[in-house]
């Protein structure tokens, strides 16, 4: 019987130990969610800081910016995001890189017009010295 209490104590302490994110995990969710705010408040300086100078961000519908038309659109209006909803996520690190993949329900307003939206999205970041910064990022319909 004793056995059997070990073995059980040690199976839900490795569920979880497996299920605990990691702290470079909780970085990254953290910054998923700072680069979904600085979309909807248009801060621009958010939005530079999170992102790497190489950046590629690619919609939904295929249109691909670098970083500097990345901050741009978001400033000029091109796309207004006023709500965005993450009801999946997952965080993969590799190194000193994370692979995001996530599920957002979005409501923005383009050329006038409000739309609602559920897309997949695949981010990629890059952990330079302690800061994760977004590398890559492909919007894809579902």
């Amino acid at each position: 019987m004793r056995r059997l209490f070990y073995l059980f104590i040690m199976l839900v302490v490795s569920i979880t130990a497996a299920k605990a994110q990691s702290a470079d995990e909780k970085s990254v969710a953290a910054n998923c969610k700072l680069l979904n705010q600085g979309l909807i408040t248009r801060n621009k300086k958010l939005l530079e800081n999170l992102a790497t100078d190489e950046l590629s961000y690619c919609h939904s519908n295929g249109d691909v910016e670098n970083k500097t038309a990345f901050v741009k659109n978001v400033m000029d209006k091109k796309v207004i995001y006023e709500a965005i909803n993450i009801p999946q996520q997952t965080i993969q690190i590799a190194g000193n890189n994370a692979i995001v993949r996530q599920t957002q329900e979005l409501k923005v307003i383009k050329a006038g017009k409000k739309i609602d939206l559920k897309i997949g999205n695949l981010l990629i970041w890059q952990k330079q010295g302690k800061t994760w910064k977004l590398l890559a990022k492909q919007g894809y319909k579902l």
